[in-house]
């Protein structure tokens, strides 16, 4: 290795003499032999380069619900674990409830006594009706009866006075039934309700996706509100970030951003921003888009927003060189002598980086040299 840099440090040192009689350095000669495949010599130059703002943000699925049961109730039974892909309406769980099947059945008894009374009573209807004919058909014959004094006045009264007594009962029926089946709708509402409870034993998926939290085991007592599972549709993701508001007012829809996490970078957009401002943090909410697949659910993310164009120095990736937790470049001191320097990087492009401290514009570095201390 020390001859290997001694080879290095003397064709270092031919090619800088060349720069100093007035060659760039991307015009040094070849003594590149020394050189290591692909390494060469730039100067540090000050560039004009727009600087990014970084908040955190999260990575969301668009479409995701909590869910929790309506009833409380020990689990039972869990069909599901953390990461699960789930169809909808599949069951993920069960609770024990038996109160609910006491419930249920009392209600249906109560629904099929209902329903027997309203049939009872619909009978009875019939029947008055059937009464109240007749005794109009009676009234109306004995009317003309009357008129022709073949029966006594008497007679003609008894007769109206039945007519009127049957209208009356079919009435009376009439509201009876009504009665009936108004009751007969409550107890079939009640009974539909205690179904719908027994339903509720079983939590199921309200539309396809994956299981991304599980908060419950067999035998955990289960209350209303409390979730059970996180689902979430993978197909469709953004990442939520929160934005302090000087910046946020610089932000408009559309506008393009960068999110990096985990030594990856992706360009997105600004999808949305949020029209008020939160009062306890002083941020405002931004949506950006992602496409599925990217970074997981879940995930946190830089996001990079830009800002003000400034001037900096900036390099290729390939000059700075990270080894043991440290960031180096092997720059050309005033000795006209390679040394490693530890640099301080700032913002970072898809292939350049910018210099923040321990590099100085006009000096001379060498871009893709850590093959040499690899």
């Amino acid at each position: 290795m020390k001859h290997k840099m001694g080879i290095f440090i003397a064709a270092l040192a031919g090619a800088f003499l060349w720069a100093a009689c007035g060659h760039s350095p991307r015009e040094l000669p070849a003594t590149a032999a020394a050189l290591p495949a692909g390494a060469r010599l730039a100067q540090a130059r000050m560039e004009t380069v727009p600087t990014y703002i970084a908040v955190a943000g999260v990575v969301e699925a668009r479409r995701q619900a909590q869910l929790a049961p309506r009833i409380a109730g020990t689990v039972a039974r869990v069909s599901a674990d953390l990461g699960s892909r789930v169809k909808q309406g599949q069951i993920l769980a069960v609770l024990q409830a038996p109160e609910l099947r006491a419930r249920q059945q009392r209600a249906t008894r109560q629904l099929l006594s209902a329903q027997a009374s309203t049939l009872a009573l619909e009978a009875a209807v019939r029947q008055a009706r059937l009464q109240w004919r007749l005794a109009q058909d009676t009234a109306a014959r004995y009317a003309r009866l009357w008129r022709h004094q073949a029966v006594s006045p008497h007679e003609y009264e008894q007769v109206r006075m039945a007519a009127a007594q049957a209208r009356a009962r079919l009435k009376q029926a009439e509201q009876a039934r009504a009665a009936a089946r108004a009751q007969q709708a409550a107890q079939a509402a009640g009974a539909e309700e205690a179904r719908q409870w027994a339903r509720d034993r079983e939590i199921r998926a309200p539309f396809a996706g994956v299981i991304t939290a599980r908060n419950v085991n067999p035998g955990d007592l289960a209350g209303p509100g409390t979730p059970m599972f996180t689902l979430a549709a993978p197909g469709r993701v953004r990442v939520n970030a929160w934005v302090p508001v000087r910046w946020a007012m610089t932000l408009q829809s559309g506008e393009r951003i960068e999110l990096a996490a985990a030594g990856r970078r992706v360009e997105s957009r600004i999808d949305a921003i949020a029209p008020a401002v939160d009062p306890q943090s002083h941020t405002v909410m931004i949506h950006a888009a992602l496409a599925p697949g990217v970074f997981p659910i879940g995930a946190y993310v830089r996001v990079m927003l830009p800002g003000a164009k400034r001037p900096a120095l900036v390099v290729p990736r390939g000059a700075v060189i990270r080894r043991d937790g440290l960031t180096q470049m092997l720059v050309i001191n005033r000795h006209r002598e390679p040394e490693l320097r530890l640099v301080r990087i700032g913002n970072a492009a898809a292939d350049e980086i910018t210099i923040l401290a321990g590099l100085k514009a006009g000096e001379i570095y060498v871009v893709n040299a850590g093959a040499l201390h690899a």
